[in-house]
């Protein structure tokens, strides 16, 4: 999954699927965009693309300590 419009759908998916599940998070439309950024950077990341940043790095070596 290498094409960027398949990540953003997938991250899009799955964000909607978790965000309409939970009922006390109230985010912004900034808030939520950085949210799926971050989303597609770890897959992009994980799978071998373009490499995020520390943090995601960290998120996809399961390094947050």
């Amino acid at each position: 999954m290498k094409d960027i419009e398949l990540y953003k759908r997938k991250v899009e998916q799955e964000f909607v699927q978790w965000y309409f599940s939970q009922n006390k998070i109230g985010l912004s439309e900034e808030q939520i965009d950085h949210v799926k950024s971050i989303g597609v950077s770890i897959l992009q990341t994980r799978d071998g693309g373009m490499q995020g940043g520390r943090f995601v790095q960290a998120v996809v070596a399961n390094d947050l300590s």
